[in-house]
């Protein structure tokens, strides 16, 4: 039985998406997601966190996305993990990165400004109930 390795994120583009084509003949696209995490500490103190996540994109949609993401855009990725090796001057490197599988994008929302932009909820779902 395989373990399970699914990560969702969502944050913004720290860089406009990266696209490349491998001489194999993929398309891949890098990008770079800032997600913020903020909350109250107990003396009700507002506290953030914000975490830089790497993202790799494959195939038809590291075509599309690699050039139409800009930096600030929002996103919301679902993929898996994985562990990046390799050496340099003699040193090894790693590093976790996230391989996605799917990019969802906030509706667009007509004649907004920066102030009036909504707010995006992942973590409920429009019309789900707790259980």
């Amino acid at each position: 039985m395989s373990d399970l390795n699914q990560v969702i994120i969502s944050g913004r583009l720290t860089r406009d998406a990266s696209l490349k084509t491998l001489s194999s003949g993929s398309s891949v696209a890098e990008l770079s997601v800032a997600s913020n995490r903020i909350w109250n500490d107990r003396n009700g103190n507002k506290q953030e966190e914000t975490v830089f996540v790497d993202v790799d994109l494959w195939g038809k949609q590291a075509e599309y996305f690699g050039n139409n993401l800009k930096k600030g855009d929002y996103v919301m990725v679902t993929g898996r993990l994985r562990r990046e090796s390799w050496e340099t001057e003699g040193q090894k490197r790693s590093k976790l990165s996230l391989r996605a599988d799917k990019i969802d994008l906030p509706p667009k929302v007509v004649n907004t400004t920066p102030a009036q932009e909504p707010e995006v909820n992942f973590d409920e779902p429009v019309g789900s109930t707790p259980f």
